[in-house]
């Protein structure tokens, strides 16, 4: 029996179809082109072909903008946002509100390898990029202009990649996101009628029920969200009630890294190389505080559907494959 799930945190409402059962195998993957045979501006000995470089991971004496490193960070060619905009009218509190799209737009080029997949790097590698992530995103928040930073990756055409060697984008701007205020709605109402986080809240339901939950460990539990949207949709989230993934401190950042890491595998074992949207939500740095409303997390959101009507509509999704289900299979009690 179907049955209709509303995200607590979100908001949002998920149609959980039980009866269409799909399995990854039922789900169409359209074939697309692949880059080989032409050149790729984010292998090495091609870096002539991108902006240059923001910082790179090299060892010290090696020159700039040349091969020998193992983390890459470069402005976007194409970028959503500038910082060198001329100056425009601002037009606010009207029914048409502009603002100039101010901001930076970086990449993160994972590895040299081209096709090193986020399953096969290495726990330090990871650790190494989330370490470059958390020192770009510091830099982009010291400008007093910035009201949000976002930290994402495309992977595969069907999820907006227009690129196949593996990276993730880094954005600032001069706007809140939607989606985060809409979380910090929901997170300060819970807080101010509980006096608890909500995300804390449900980490520890989905740990006393067991039922959505992938993997956990001391520091971190990944599970399936109650109203995933789309099939093995996932979130990672820190046990330790931290608003910003900017306070991460070195050794939790590496469990991190061996947690990420091992999601990935998990994926890539039971789904293949399917494409997915990864993004962290995450408020602006700051000291920690245990009643600060927000929570980060990690999401990850394999591209296994598309969306049709009823989303755009309505802001309703269809899932054909329940968390449970998803849960239990990457957690490795379905049959493959």
């Amino acid at each position: 029996m179907s049955e209709i799930r509303r995200d607590p945190l979100r908001g949002h409402w998920t149609i959980i179809a039980h009866a269409r059962g799909k399995r990854p195998s039922d789900f169409t993957r359209s074939a697309h082109a692949t880059e080989r045979g032409k050149v790729c501006p984010f292998c090495p000995g091609n870096e002539r072909l991108t902006p240059e470089e923001v910082m790179a991971v090299r060892p010290s004496d090696d020159p700039a903008n040349q091969p020998g490193w193992s983390v890459r960070v470069i402005p976007n060619k194409y970028p959503a946002v500038q910082n060198d905009l001329p100056e425009r009218p601002i037009e606010t509190g009207g029914l048409f509100e502009r603002v100039p799209a101010m901001g930076v737009h970086e990449l993160v080029i994972l590895s040299p390898e081209h096709d090193r997949s986020c399953a096969q790097l290495s726990v330090d590698h990871w650790n190494t990029v989330l370490a470059v992530c958390q020192h770009r995103m510091h830099e982009l928040w010291r400008d007093p202009n910035t009201q949000h930073v976002a930290l994402f990756m495309n992977h595969g055409p069907a999820a907006g990649a227009s690129r196949e060697h593996p990276h993730m984008q880094i954005v600032s701007a001069p706007v809140s996101a939607p989606v985060s205020d809409r979380m910090l709605t929901s997170l300060r109402a819970h807080y101010k009628a509980k006096q608890t986080c909500m995300v804390c809240d449900i980490l520890q339901s989905e740990v006393t029920q067991d039922v959505r939950i992938v993997a956990q460990d001391k520091t971190y539990v990944t599970i399936a969200p109650f109203a995933s949207r789309l099939p093995y949709e996932l979130w990672i989230v820190p046990r330790a009630h931290r608003s910003t993934f900017l306070s991460v401190p070195a050794g939790d950042r590496r469990r991190f890294a061996t947690h990420l890491r091992d999601i990935f595998e998990r994926l890539t074992n039971q789904l293949g190389n399917v494409p997915f949207n990864a993004i962290l939500h995450s408020s602006r740095p700051g000291p920690d505080d245990p009643k600060a409303p927000f929570h980060w997390h990690f999401e990850i959101a394999p591209r296994l559907a598309e969306l049709a009507g009823l989303e755009w509509g309505s802001g309703a999704h269809i899932n054909p494959v329940s968390p449970e289900a998803a849960a239990s299979q990457l957690k490795g009690d379905a049959p493959k």
